[in-house]
């Protein structure tokens, strides 16, 4: 990638993907976006050697200094909310949550900012999940959380639920299979008719199970939206950051 001046990062997406964000003050008001091979001069760009292939997906560009969650758009440019609020209470703590045959380990591994803060759920039936319940009315939601297999569970899967007024209805969504790999696991659900005072949310890790089975998880999300937005860590109460902010409270 041809940086010039500007800043040039890499992010582990997982699965051997790369997101690549550039960040480059220019004085024209008409940019235009390159992707593809060559060397590191774009005056002198090649189309590299023959046969090579590269996979892309995915591009953004934004009129700041940061790259946010990646906004998929069709055909008109997308706009991004200015704010996101992470609805869960305690996004990292998953001992506050409500556990179903399943063991809550905190502290079992390297989180994916590098901390050991990773909580491992250890399966002790065939369906282990944990759930929390949030107060609220709506009914769109995008539910998030960072995973990684371990042992067993490596090539099984792991899926959401959105549960309102206590099972009167559940939304399930796809199944998500785990890596050794951290992986931001993401899924957006619409109830069929508005809860009366909370919604549940469900993560089911691994949904089919045997006794033993493990997974790590970490940051915990969900937003009253159709995306998932930059990671908000929460301790007890809901946190809503600015998206546009640099240095903001958000991670990831």
């Amino acid at each position: 990638m041809y940086s010039g001046n500007g800043r040039v990062s890499f992010e582990n997406a997982g699965n051997d993907w790369y997101r690549i964000k550039l960040s480059h003050i220019i004085a024209a008001n008409v940019i235009a976006c390159y992707i593809g091979f060559g060397n590191s001069n774009i005056e002198t760009y090649t189309s590299g050697a023959g046969g090579a292939e590269i996979l892309f997906w995915g591009v953004q560009t934004e009129k700041q200094s940061q790259a946010t969650a990646y906004l998929p758009s069709y055909g008109i440019a997308s706009v991004r909310k200015a704010t996101t609020t992470n609805l869960i209470t305690y996004s990292e703590d998953f001992n506050s949550y409500t556990k179903n045959q399943v063991t809550v380990a905190s502290n079992q591994g390297i989180s994916p900012i590098g901390t050991n803060n990773a909580t491992k759920l250890i399966a002790t039936g065939t369906d282990p999940f944990v759930s929390t319940d949030i107060n609220t009315t709506n009914k769109t939601f995008t539910l998030s959380v960072y995973a990684k297999g371990v042992g067993s569970s490596i090539g099984k899967n792991v899926n959401f639920f959105l549960v309102r007024d206590n099972y009167a209805e559940a939304q399930q969504s796809s199944q998500f299979v785990l890596t050794n790999d951290w992986v931001r696991y993401k899924a957006t659900l619409t109830l069929s008719a508005n809860p009366t005072s909370f919604v549940k949310y469900r993560i089911d890790a691994p949904s089919v199970a045997v006794v033993g089975d493990e997974v790590l998880i970490w940051g915990s999300q969900l937003e009253e939206q159709t995306q998932a937005e930059t990671y908000a860590k929460t301790t007890g109460l809901p946190v809503t950051i600015d998206l546009f902010t640099e240095n903001n409270y958000g991670t990831m």
